[in-house]
């Protein structure tokens, strides 16, 4: 069984991984490729571009922050158990 500690860690992990995944479509300039989305006509490379990167946004807009609060709150959680059992 894992360690309680590896549960925080973990959740902050995966909200750490959701902004480096936004950050490369964002560094790559897809962010204009989003176009399509206002019914603008686009390349089926700019529609594939477009949509990852939308959906790596909405990850670290939406999920990441969850993550990071689930991460801070459980480690909370643990260190005011452990001090209890003192």
């Amino acid at each position: 069984m894992p360690s309680r500690i590896s549960l925080p860690l973990g959740l902050l992990a995966v909200a750490i991984l959701s902004v480096v995944l936004f950050a490369i479509p964002h560094g790559l300039g897809w962010r204009a490729d989003t176009a399509f989305l206002a019914g603008n006509a686009a390349t089926e490379d700019a529609v594939l571009h477009g949509a990852l990167y939308a959906l790596a946004w909405f990850q670290m807009v939406i999920a990441a922050p969850i993550f990071a609060l689930a991460g801070v709150f459980v480690g909370l959680w643990d260190w005011a158990a452990s001090r209890r059992e003192r």
